[in-house]
């Protein structure tokens, strides 16, 4: 807004000494011209698939795009093992298998890998198949598939999309995890 142009002007004009403000904005257009005078523009683009090696392609699509996160899954193969045992988990869940509960700071990586994984079954569904990052078998989602109807995975999938505001609004993350799993 242009009351919030107003009031960032003053610390852009006169920053604390060395410190480096980075704004980005999917609009550019948008930012007032006040604003738009005092910085200076990088553009970026997103990276072509051919610039990427090969090998890192598939975990750049499972990462959603998030190079972060594959370089990190590089650095330390054991955070993609742990995805592979939540996957695991929550497959045998769908599948009527308990799981246990999780530690508090477990719970965000397991709502991320599960997110993806009911996307994935989505897919499965449709008849789309994608490779995945995690060793799950074509027979698994097969059987996931016929054992959880589209429209439950839909209704959950929608909930994954939208448990972001129930974070920030420092609901419980436990709370979040628990709900999303009765859906099924």
């Amino acid at each position: 807004t242009e009351s919030a142009a107003n009031s960032i002007l003053k610390i852009l004009e006169e920053p604390p000494a060395k410190t480096y403000f980075l704004l980005t904005s999917h609009r550019p257009g948008a930012i007032p011209a006040t604003i738009h005078s005092r910085i200076q523009h990088f553009y970026l683009r997103p990276t072509a698939l051919t610039d990427i090696a090969s090998e890192d392609r598939s975990l750049l699509i499972e990462a959603a795009g998030r190079m972060g996160v594959v370089q990190a899954w590089k650095a330390d193969p054991s955070l993609l093992q742990q995805q592979q045992f939540y996957a695991t988990q929550f497959l045998q869940f769908l599948l009527g298998i308990p799981m246990p509960s999780p530690s508090p700071e477990e719970i965000e990586t397991r709502l991320n890998v599960e997110q993806r994984l009911v996307q994935q079954l989505l897919y499965a569904h449709l008849g789309l198949r994608r490779s995945m990052v995690w060793n799950v078998t074509p027979e698994t989602m097969e059987r996931v598939t016929q054992t959880i109807p589209f429209s439950r995975l839909l209704t959950a999938y929608i909930f994954y999309q939208r448990r972001e505001p129930y974070v920030l609004a420092n609901v419980s993350l436990r709370n979040v995890y628990e709900d999303l799993h009765q859906r099924f």
